[in-house]
C-alpha cells in the first residue's frame, strides 16, 4: 500500500495489504459493499485536499476534516470551547467512539509547535496523553495531510504505533483496495465492541501479532539454513584452495555474524533506515537487489562464483566505513557487527563463498521456508520475509533459539530423523545406517558437511530469554554517539559482543557494548532431544548465557 502505512510493530501491513487476509477474515465486519458511501468518501477527500493548504485557519481546516470524517460515519454533536482541544466522535446512535484531535495545516505531528503556540505538547504526544485517559480507544490526530490512528500511549522509552494515512496521495492515487481498508478502519463501527467486547481494531491488532509470530517462528528454521549454508560454502571453498578446515564452533560463529548481518539489513531496508530506493544504494548496496538477482532462475550461478559474495562484502565495508556521497548518506556502524577482525575466518579476503551457497543463505532469510498445505499435498507459494512486522521480542527469540544447537562437520554419512510424532516426538541426528526402524528421515548429510543438532541441555528453540522492550528503549535512550552524527534518530544497533539479551537494542545511535541489562527469564520445554552422534567432529559444547 502506497499511502496507508503503519509505524510500530502493533499492526502488521502484510495482513492489511493483502486482500485474501484482513478483508476476507473480517469482512463481515469491513462494511466493504457500501459503494456509494466510499464514492461519497472519495470525492470529498479530494474536495479537503483541494482546499487545505499551510495558509488555512485552523477553523476552516477542522470544519472541512470534521464534514469530510461525517462521510464515514462519524458525528459530532458537541464541540470544545478551544480549537485546540479534542473533540468527541459519535456513532449515529450518538455513543463517543474515539476522540478527534486536528492541528494546524503544516504543523509536523512529531514536533512541537512554535509560535504562539510555542511551549504545547507535539501533536502525537498530545494525541497519547489524551488516549492514556482511557475513556476512549482511539485518537484520530490529522493536519489535513497526514491522518494518525492512535491507540496507546508507549510510556516512558516505548516505541509510538499507529496507523497512518497520506490523505493527498490517497486523494489522488488511491487505489481500490486502500479506499476498502480505510473505510473498514475509519467508520465509527470499527471501534464499537461486539458481543465479546472486542472491536475490529482489537481483533486487527491480535491478527498482527500473530502474523508477526509466525514471520519469527519461520525464520528460527530460516537462519539454521543460512548458517548451514554459508559454512558449507566456506569448507567448500576451502577445501578447493587446499587450506586446513577450521574447528565446528568456531565457523558456527562466524557464519552466524554474517546471518545477523543480513538480518539487521533486511531489518534496516524494511523500517526504512537505510535509503532503499536511493539509485545508488539501490544498484551498488541493496540487499532487496541480492534476493532479487538471488531468485532470478535464469542466471546460472555456480558453487565456485564468487559475484553474490562480493556484493554483500561491498555492502558490508559500506555499512561499517559510512558513505558520504552527495546524497548517498549513511553513517558508519562500527558496534562490532560488520568488524572483519571479529569474523575472521569468513571475512578473509581470500576466502569466496560461492554464488549457489549464498543464494541458498539469501534464499533462507529472505524469503518463507517452504510449506504444505492443509491437505500435506500441495506446496504453498513461498513470501517474501517482511522483516517491518517483527519486533525486538521476535528477534532476539530467534537468537535464543539458535543457542540450544550444536554445530557439526560429519565424519560419515548421517541422517536427522524424526522417531513418533506430537508432542512426543524424537529428532535426533544418527548414522545413516543406525536409522530406527520407522523414523522418518528428515534430512542427509554427507561426510564433510556443516550442520547443526539440538543439544540436549541447552537454551531450547523457542528462545524465552530477552529484556523487555521498554526496558530496553529506556536504557538505550542517551547512549554515546557514533562515529557518524548524520546517523538518524530511529537507528537500530545490533551488538554481536554482548549478552543474549541485548543482541538488539532499539538505539538512536549505534555504539559500543551497552551495560547489561536485567533480563526476564522464563522456562521452556522442548520435545526434541539428541546426543552427539559418534560419527562426526565437535568442538566443545557451547556454554549457555547465566540467566
Amino acid at each position: 500500500m502506497l499511502n496507508i502505512d503503519a509505524a510500530g510493530t502493533a499492526l502488521s501491513t502484510y495482513y492489511l495489504d493483502d486482500p485474501g487476509l484482513f478483508l476476507r477474515d473480517y469482512r463481515d465486519r469491513a462494511g466493504t459493499g457500501d459503494t456509494d458511501g466510499i464514492r461519497h468518501a472519495r470525492r470529498e477527500l479530494r474536495r479537503l485536499v483541494a482546499d487545505t493548504d499551510e495558509t488555512t485557519a485552523l477553523g476552516q481546516a477542522r470544519s472541512r476534516v470534521l464534514n469530510w470524517l461525517a462521510c464515514l460515519g462519524w458525528q459530532f454533536p458537541a464541540r470544545p470551547a478551544t480549537l485546540e482541544e479534542p473533540l468527541s466522535g459519535c456513532d449515529d446512535s450518538g455513543t463517543a467512539r474515539a476522540w478527534v484531535l486536528v492541528t494546524p495545516p503544516g504543523q509536523h505531528l512529531d514536533m512541537s509547535p512554535t509560535g504562539r503556540r510555542a511551549g504545547r505538547l507535539r501533536p502525537q504526544r498530545q494525541a497519547e496523553v489524551v488516549v492514556r485517559s482511557g475513556t476512549l480507544p482511539a485518537v484520530l490526530l490529522t493536519n489535513g495531510s497526514e491522518l494518525r490512528v492512535i491507540r496507546r500511549d508507549p510510556g516512558l522509552g516505548g516505541e509510538a504505533s499507529y496507523l497512518t494515512i497520506d490523505l493527498p496521495g490517497l486523494a489522488a492515487l488511491g487505489d481500490d483496495h486502500e479506499w476498502d481498508i480505510l473505510w473498514a478502519l475509519l467508520r465509527p463501527e470499527s471501534f464499537t465492541p461486539d458481543g465479546n467486547g472486542q472491536t475490529l481494531w482489537d481483533a486487527l491488532e491480535k491478527a498482527s501479532s500473530e502474523a508477526a509470530e509466525a514471520v519469527s517462528e519461520d525464520l528460527s528454521g530460516g537462519i539454521r539454513t543460512a548458517i548451514s549454508a554459508v559454512a558449507n560454502g566456506a569448507l567448500d571453498a576451502l577445501r578447493r584452495n587446499g587450506q586446513p578446515l577450521p574447528e565446528p564452533r568456531a565457523l558456527f560463529a562466524d557464519a552466524m555474524r554474517i546471518a545477523y548481518r543480513l538480518l539487521f539489513v533486511a531489518y534496516a531496508e524494511d523500517r526504512g533506515l537505510l535509503p532503499v530506493g536511493n539509485p545508488a544504494y539501490d544498484s551498488g548496496y541493496s540487499l532487496r537487489t541480492v534476493r532479487d538477482l538471488a531468485a532470478d532462475l535464469t542466471l546460472g550461478w555456480e558453487p565456485d562464483g564468487g559475484y553474490l559474495w562480493a556484493a554483500l562484502r561491498a555492502q558490508w565495508a559500506m555499512l561499517l566505513d559510512g558513505v558520504d556521497a552527495g546524497d548517498l548518506q549513511i553513517p558508519g556502524f562500527d558496534g562490532g557487527l560488520f568488524d572483519p577482525a571479529k569474523c575472521p575466518i569468513l571475512d578473509d579476503p581470500a576466502l569466496v563463498v560461492g554464488d549457489t551457497y549464498v543464494r541458498d543463505l539469501v534464499d533462507a532469510l529472505c524469503w518463507t521456508q517452504p510449506a504444505l498445505s492443509v491437505n500435506h499435498r500441495d506446496q504453498v507459494a513461498r513470501r517474501r520475509v517482511n522483516y517491518r512486522e517483527l519486533g525486538v521480542e521476535q528477534l532476539g527469540s530467534i537468537y535464543e533459539g539458535l543457542l540450544a544447537f550444536e554445530p557439526q562437520i560429519a565424519v560419515v554419512p548421517m541422517s536427522l530423523a524424526r522417531l513418533g510424532g506430537g508432542q512426543g516426538a524424537i529428532v535426533q541426528v544418527t548414522e545413516a545406517g543406525r536409522v530406527p526402524d520407522g523414523a522418518e528421515v528428515l534430512d542427509s548429510y554427507e561426510p564433510g558437511t556443516f550442520y547443526l543438532f539440538e543439544a540436549t541441555g541447552q537454551r531450547k528453540g523457542s528462545g524465552s530469554y530477552y529484556t523487555p522492550r521498554q526496558l530496553a528503549h529506556f536504557v538505550v535512550g542517551e547512549p554515546p554517539r557514533s562515529r557518524s552524527s548524520a546517523c538518524g534518530s530511529s537507528t537500530r544497533q545490533w551488538d554481536q559482543e554482548g549478552s543474549s539479551s541485548r543482541r538488539f537494542t532499539g538505539s538512536p545511535r549505534h555504539t559500543a557494548r551497552p551495560s547489561p541489562a536485567p533480563e526476564r527469564t522464563s522456562t521452556t520445554s522442548s520435545t526434541t532431544t539428541s546426543a552427539p552422534p559418534t560419527g562426526a567432529s565437535s568442538s566443545s559444547a557451547a556454554s549457555t548465557a547465566s540467566t
